[in-house]
């Protein structure tokens, strides 16, 4: 290994001087620190455990909204939500017992928790039994309700005593199922008294209707009095599930204030540790502080110290050298530096030495290419001006043809637009054509469907005639009919009018016959009412056929009417019928009319189509040729450009060159 040489010996002694005593002030530094540290980390970790705790409070706040959504409603939402939350609940308890170590009623807390979610599982599978009694509780009920009403419906309607007390029986029952219903949505006990009440009056209305000794009745009051007891039974079973439930959903609460006071004792706790721990921190921090200012004001002092003594011994062989350089500067490039020691300075004025020699020569060789490059400027400058005035007569002529091209591709932009315009106007015309046609398709398909629609119009109005015809001849036999039966009519009114006398005569001849004509009598006068009974019969008769004749004779009119009607509409449609056959025609025509002209308009639109696209292709080999004129301009102005940048780089070189030559004088080589 080399041997230093004195001034590096001199620089590496003072900084291991140096770093040693930063090294061993540091070392107390590090140890505050590390001691510091130490407390924030334990201050943070109590933090993190706090939090954790605060999440476990936050996550069981809800975690009792979720039980009390889920007694309230039985929303299965709510169960789901309180899964997830006691997991969460789970996982950081799990968490702070592996991370920090927690000490804090860890256990405690757990176990609460478990058996707080046991009893919400209970609660759930209270849920589950009692809706399954309270549809068993709906079933019997309705049942109950059934066989009250078949006893209603059986008994004599005439038996006030029964029918009240069945209806009695129903209401008591309805009442209990009432009570039963407010129970459950209240929960309030009670509603319970209020069913058993109604129960004790039922079961004495039906002991009262068990008097009846009908069999049937008695079959019915034995279904009612087992749907009765089977309701019972179900309602006990119902309230011993719902006070269950109820004692359950206590202790809940009181496990749950339990678990709550646990986490808020555990999350004072820390509180009060971490304010401790922060008295403590500040104290220890500001100590660490104060140290560490001092140990840094005494490194920088020292530091300053032990730098002034290292610039000491470098100060002196830098001033001679200094000396020296100021005077090679000045232009003086036969200066010698002074070789004095081996260490960094004297190989440094070696290579000085050394440099001075090159620079002379550099500079003299410099001298005699700036003598050549001011000739070659004379030269560049006069190829400049030449290759500048080529450039702007060909920039001149190159502008003219773009622009006569413009002028055509302009032409051909305005002639492509109007046979666009004429296409498009092909193409609206084609489209409304087909539209029209499309049109006349369904006009004619409709046509066609009125024709149909009349023809079948005209078969049923056909059938509706013959039919009022036959209504006609109907109403005029009945017409012929009634006035035979008013023939008929006269001559029973006649045959009474004569049996009328004959019964007076009767009557007279019995009279004359004293006693013994008396029974012939009585026999004459029944005779003579049986008469007045049956003129006034005949009477009444005749009034009605009387009636009957007028009701038909109208109806007769009315029919004829009708008749007439239709005949008069059937003439109508076979007008229409004529008329939609010709429009038919007509349409088919005019079908056939735009068919031929959406033809020649798809051909005139394709022909535009086709002229456009030729005028395109066309009027892009312009805009090509367009830019390649552009992009000739461009090389013609980047070459003027370039010629009048070398002529500029000539003019510059001259003077460059005369600087150089200039500058050169000034060294003494």
């Amino acid at each position: 290994m080399k041997k230093l040489n004195n001034l590096s010996l001199k620089i590496v002694f003072g900084f291991i001087v140096i770093i040693v005593f930063l090294i061993f002030s540091s070392f107390f530094s590090i140890k505050s620190l590390i001691k510091s540290n130490e407390g924030f980390e334990s201050y943070e970790k109590l933090s993190n455990e706090y939090s954790a705790f605060s999440e476990i409070e936050n996550n069981f706040q809800n975690l009792r909204i979720q039980v009390k959504d889920y007694i309230k409603d039985e929303n299965e939402i709510s169960i789901e939500n309180f899964n997830i939350f006691y997991s969460q609940m789970k996982e950081y308890l799990e968490e702070i017992n592996i991370t920090f170590n927690s000490t804090h009623t860890y256990n405690e807390i757990n176990d609460q928790l478990n058996l707080y979610n046991n009893h919400f599982q209970t609660i759930q599978d209270y849920k589950k039994n009692k809706n399954s009694i309270i549809s068993n509780l709906d079933k019997s009920g309705k049942s109950i309700y059934d066989s009250s009403w078949r006893y209603l419906n059986y008994v004599d309607k005439m038996d006030e005593q029964k029918l009240t007390a069945g209806f009695k029986t129903l209401d008591f029952l309805s009442n209990a199922r009432l009570s039963l219903y407010k129970y459950l949505y209240y929960n309030d006990e009670k509603y319970v008294d209020g069913i058993y009440e109604n129960f004790v009056y039922a079961d004495d209305s039906i002991n009262l209707i068990q008097k009846n000794q009908d069999l049937n009745i008695k079959s019915i009051l034995n279904d009612l009095i087992k749907d009765k007891e089977n309701y019972e039974g179900y309602l006990g079973e119902l309230i011993g599930i719902m006070y269950d439930e109820q004692f359950i959903i206590n202790e809940m609460d009181k496990i749950g204030l339990k678990i709550y006071e646990n986490i808020k004792t555990v999350e004072d706790t820390l509180m009060k540790e971490q304010k401790i721990l922060g008295t403590t921190l500040i104290k220890d921090n500001n100590s660490t502080i104060s140290k560490v200012k001092w140990i840094i004001i005494i490194n920088i002092t020292f530091s300053i110290f032990s730098a002034m003594l290292i610039l000491l011994f470098i100060k002196r062989p830098l001033k001679s050298m200094n000396e020296k350089i100021q005077e090679f500067g000045n232009g003086n490039l036969n200066t010698k530096f002074n070789i004095l020691s081996n260490d960094e300075i004297g190989k440094m004025n070696k290579s000085l030495n050394n440099m001075g020699n090159n620079l002379r020569k550099t500079i003299i060789e410099i001298d005699k290419s700036a003598k050549t490059v001011d000739e070659s400027s004379h030269d560049l400058a006069s190829l400049a001006e030449e290759t500048s005035a080529t450039t702007e007569e060909l920039s001149t002529k190159s502008e003219d043809i773009k622009n006569f091209v413009e002028e055509i591709n302009d032409l051909f932009s305005e002639l492509v637009s109007g046979i666009e315009e004429i296409s498009i106007s092909s193409q609206n015309l084609s489209e409304n054509s087909q539209n029209l046609s499309n049109a006349s398709n369904i006009t004619e398909n409709s046509a066609a469907d009125g024709v149909k629609t009349m023809n079948q119009i005209m078969i049923e109005m056909n059938n509706v005639v013959e039919k009022a015809t036959v209504s006609q001849i109907t109403v005029n036999e009945l017409k012929e009919m009634s006035e035979n039966i008013l023939k008929i009519v006269d001559t029973i009114n006649s045959i009474t009018e004569q049996t009328s006398l004959l019964s007076l005569n009767a009557a007279i001849e019995a009279a004359r016959a004293g006693e013994a004509g008396k029974g012939f009598a009585v026999v004459a006068d029944e005779i003579r009412k049986l008469a007045d009974d049956s003129k006034k019969a005949t009477s009444d008769i005749d009034k009605i056929l009387k009636n009957v004749q007028g009701k038909t004779g109208e109806v007769n009119n009315s029919v004829e009417e009708v008749v007439n009607l239709i005949v008069n509409t059937g003439e109508k449609i076979t007008t229409g019928s004529t008329k939609f056959s010709h429009i038919l025609q007509q349409v088919k025509e005019m079908n056939t009319g735009i068919e031929n002209t959406t033809a020649t308009i798809q051909e005139q639109s394709a022909s535009t189509e086709e002229i456009t696209g030729l005028m395109e292709k066309s009027s892009e080999r312009l805009t090509d040729i367009k830019e390649q004129i552009e992009e000739l301009n461009q090389g013609i102005e980047q070459e003027s450009k370039s010629a009048l940048t070398l002529s500029e780089s000539a003019d510059r070189l001259t003077e460059l060159s005369k600087g150089l030559i200039n500058i050169i004088k000034k060294f003494n080589i």
